[in-house]
C-alpha cells in the first residue's frame, strides 16, 4: 500500500496549508 503514505504526506500539506491561510486571515 504505497499510496497511503502519498496521501497521508498530501493530508500533512493541506493542514499546514489550512494553518497558514488561518494565520493570514485571523478570525
Amino acid at each position: 500500500r504505497w499510496g497511503l503514505e502519498v496521501a497521508q504526506r498530501d493530508f500533512f500539506r493541506a493542514i499546514v496549508a489550512y494553518r497558514s491561510s488561518l494565520k493570514m486571515y485571523p478570525h
